[in-house]
């Protein structure tokens, strides 16, 4: 049995590996945030994070959780193939432009797409 430490620790470090789809690294991801979540671990931030016009808590921690998915993917993106595109991201934040995905399906779309 594993730790909801060493669950999470699993999560955090999740890469894509360089022979990997994106459709797989997403299912590979989902899959460690999946074990956190059945060690009793928590993924996402806090949901008082998340504006209000997101709607009720139950909405809110939804979109916390998406948006903790979201980054995680794109951090662990192998960086050979979307280097750029992570830089690029980051750059357009830096610039007052946020294009960051904010769950899971719309990273994998960014990711896939480019």
């Amino acid at each position: 049995m594993m730790s909801k430490l060493e669950a999470k620790e699993q999560f955090d470090t999740c890469k894509q590996d360089k022979t990997e789809s994106p459709e797989d690294y997403m299912y590979k991801l989902k899959a460690w945030a999946d074990v956190v979540k059945h060690c009793g671990g928590k993924i996402a931030g806090n949901w008082e994070n998340i504006p209000e016009v997101f709607g009720n808590q139950e909405a809110r921690e939804e979109g916390a959780l998406g948006y903790k998915l979201a980054m995680a993917y794109i951090k662990g993106v192998d960086q050979t193939r979307y280097g750029v595109l992570v830089a690029e991201l980051k750059n357009d934040y830096a610039k007052g432009q946020d294009d960051y995905a904010t769950d899971l399906a719309t990273a994998f779309a960014l990711v896939n797409l480019y």
